[in-house]
């Protein structure tokens, strides 16, 4: 699931809970992350209301800040294992 916008406004009218397919078929510098929690920041509202520094193409996925864990890697990742906790933090990493 995933929590996404189809255009700017209001995040209680904008935003939609909606069940995403992803693929497990990943590149070889990938990494399929299952998220865990992640928090509700100021940013991430201004964001979906259009009116941050740096629009997301639309549709998006909201969110910048959160955990996780690995669940599959790609064949030349050598950084994280499957089962290894991870954090974001970064502008175009959407986890809601």
């Amino acid at each position: 699931r995933a929590l996404k916008y189809y255009k700017f406004g209001d995040p209680r009218e904008v935003t939609e809970l909606v069940q995403d397919t992803i693929s497990t078929d990943l590149g070889s510098y990938e990494v399929l992350v299952r998220w865990l929690a992640s928090p509700i920041n100021p940013a991430d509202i201004n964001k979906i209301q259009g009116v941050y520094m740096h629009r997301a193409p639309l549709p998006a996925i909201a969110g910048s800040e959160g955990v996780g864990r690995v669940v599959q890697i790609g064949s030349s990742v050598t950084s994280v294992s499957p089962g290894d906790k991870v954090a974001i933090l970064g502008l175009n990493s959407p986890c809601w």
